[in-house]
């Protein structure tokens, strides 16, 4: 759990008035949501990974990745209505890249792992 202790410090010192020149919360958020996936704790992993496609200036690439990250988690979680939102909302910010087919396919059977 050191990695995601890790990046929650990290977070923590950006909300610091001038700590960072730039930012970029998006990947820390990114990299929390895998850290607590990796540890099987697919709820607050899905929060970390909404919240990287939440923040201002993430790209579009890991906007999708993110949310259909985050639908895998609820899909884990049992949490289906939340999972298809996600999975819709990876849709439509990228209809035509292979994440968003992706996303299609998850909102048609929900993801396990293997």
């Amino acid at each position: 759990m050191a990695a995601v202790e890790s990046y929650r410090e990290i977070i923590a010192s950006s909300a610091k008035p001038g700590y960072f020149a730039q930012a970029q919360l998006e990947l820390a958020y990114f990299g929390l949501g895998d850290a607590l996936r990796g540890q099987r704790h697919f709820g607050e992993a899905a929060l970390a990974y909404e919240k990287a496609a939440g923040t201002r200036n993430v790209g579009p690439e890991l906007k999708i990745r993110s949310l259909l990250a985050a639908g895998e988690c609820h899909d884990m979680e049992g949490e289906r209505e939340l999972a298809v939102r996600d999975y819709q909302a990876a849709i439509d910010a990228g209809p035509n890249t292979s994440r968003a087919d992706t996303a299609r396919k998850r909102l048609r059977n929900p993801f396990r792992e293997s």
